[in-house]
């Protein structure tokens, strides 16, 4: 008796760490719906640190360019729809989620494809 309730509350735990705004599907929604929206400093804020870098460095090659974050925002003039289609993939520190990209509703040629989060102390975030 005490065992199952011990496992019945640790399964309780790990499904809460998989709730709510940290769940590996809402952190790769917002990341993706900030990225192709040409919103990289607030992609950045879902990234891993070493993604976060390689967006960091985009963005100060663009301003090299002369090209603020501001104006590369405005270029993004199309609709983004990310449909999420699920986790994978998850052993509790990697998770596959497996999304489309569409600029309508009606899109019929959304392709599906993937994107690795990684559990880090400050919940799920995204890896290149």
């Amino acid at each position: 008796m005490k065992k199952g309730f011990l496992l019945f509350v640790c399964l309780l735990f790990l499904w809460g760490c998989q709730s709510g705004d940290n769940a590996p599907e809402r952190v790769a929604s917002r990341f993706l719906e900030a990225y192709y929206t040409h919103r990289f400093e607030k992609a950045i804020h879902y990234a891993d640190p070493e993604t976060a870098r390689e967006l960091q460095t985009q963005l100060n090659q663009m301003e090299a360019q002369g090209i603020s974050a501001a104006d590369w925002e405005s270029l993004a003039d199309q609709e983004v729809i990310v449909e999420i289609q699920g986790i994978v993939a998850n052993d509790g520190y990697q998770a596959l989620c497996a999304y489309k990209i569409k600029t309508s509703p009606d899109d019929a040629n959304a392709l599906i494809e993937t994107l690795l989060l990684t559990q880090t102390d400050r919940g799920w975030k995204v890896s290149f």
